[in-house]
């Protein structure tokens, strides 16, 4: 389960970069077993998405770019 934790980790890290410039005013949280660091095999991703109101326009983005990945 950690190491699908850890997978999950390393695919959010190098996905996010490219996505966005900056990640000033704009966090991903993992919840759930994700965020529990007890990823099952074929179970959701659960992330919360804490923006400030100026990084709104850039966080719609990259989460529709990431519901879709």
């Amino acid at each position: 389960l950690k190491g699908l934790t850890e997978s999950m980790d390393e695919l959010l890290s190098a996905l996010l970069p490219q996505f966005t410039p900056s990640t000033h005013g704009f966090a991903i949280v993992a919840t759930g077993g994700y965020g529990r660091a007890e990823q099952f095999p074929y179970s959701d991703v659960d992330l919360l998405f804490l923006i400030r109101p100026a990084a709104r326009p850039m966080a719609e983005r990259v989460s529709r770019l990431l519901l879709t990945v």
